[in-house]
């Protein structure tokens, strides 16, 4: 873990606060269900839902942890009920709104304003090499929790098949879209957290679950979304 990270994990949590702290695991925690996806998108189609595959992986998305991350720090747990885990102690939650954001393609940070006051910052995955995102000034036109996703198989061929996934967080756009006026193109989520500012989004502006969650409960359609 670098110290960028490291940084990035703390932000929210006050000087006097412990970083990491002691939870106990509960049945609801651990009752799932858990089970391993499908890979391909005409399997996945036919579920209810993209969920959790282990309990670990809710826990590290509830803390704010990679799956890897949650187990080093636990070595030789079962994680089940009545276990005591170490965890990251994530602070509490941004309640302030949100009215503009901008997304910086070299800095990989998604910055968070109250009109002319930076409240909070992201890492993230802005567009790629082969989809490349506009730079400019857009709004935001909708909000959506658990939102489907429309998967092209074969892209680019003439024999290109559709397929609509369920909502979930191990969607290709994990548990919410936050939409702009430019067709296609918004704010999402990730199934792979670890991956914020190392993988990419077709076009988009990508954020961990965690992260994007906290951007929905305090953004609003007409909140201004720039590029540069």
């Amino acid at each position: 873990m670098n110290e960028a990270t490291w940084a990035e994990l703390i932000k929210n949590i006050p000087a006097n606060q412990p970083v990491l702290v002691s939870y106990t695991l509960t049945q609801d925690d651990v009752k799932g269900p858990f089970k391993a996806l499908p890979s391909g998108a005409a399997e996945r189609s036919k579920l209810k839902a993209l969920s959790y595959e282990s309990v670990e992986e809710m826990l590290g998305e509830r803390f704010h942890m990679s799956v890897a991350y949650i187990k080093k720090l636990n070595p030789n747990k079962r994680f089940v009920a009545g276990e005591t885990i170490t965890v990251i102690n994530t602070g509490e939650p941004l309640k302030e709104q949100i009215t503009r954001v901008i997304a910086d393609k070299n800095d990989k940070i998604l910055y968070a304003y109250n009109g002319d006051k930076l409240v909070a910052t992201y890492p993230t995955t802005i567009g790629s090499i082969a989809t490349a995102t506009p730079s400019g000034k857009f709004k935001v036109i909708n909000n959506v929790k658990m939102p489907t996703y429309k998967a092209t198989v074969n892209r680019g061929e003439e024999n290109q098949k559709h397929y609509f996934l369920p909502p979930g967080p191990n969607s290709p756009v994990g548990v919410v879209w936050i939409g702009l006026n430019k067709p296609s193109y918004g704010i999402h989520g990730s199934p792979v957290p670890e991956g914020i500012s190392r993988q990419q989004s077709l076009g988009c502006i990508r954020l961990t679950n965690w992260d994007v969650l906290e951007v929905h409960a305090n953004i609003k359609n007409g909140a201004t979304v720039e590029i540069r």
